[in-house]
């Protein structure tokens, strides 16, 4: 969202929840599943990375 406002825009429509089936996160109709773990051992960038590739396969 730093570097690409629209990417925040897309991510907002989304509900963010923990799931435990998904290692790293996924999206899954409207909702992004995450892992806890991998959440909290990412860096910024794997987690700005995972994101904005969420965000340009969303429909628009």
């Amino acid at each position: 969202m730093r570097t690409d406002p629209e990417v925040g825009e897309v991510l907002c429509r989304y509900v963010f929840e923990e799931g435990f089936n998904v290692v790293t996160l996924a999206r899954s109709g409207s909702r992004i599943v995450y892992r806890r773990s991998f959440v909290r051992n990412a860096t910024d960038v794997e987690l700005e990375l995972f994101l904005v590739g969420v965000a340009k396969r969303a429909p628009r």
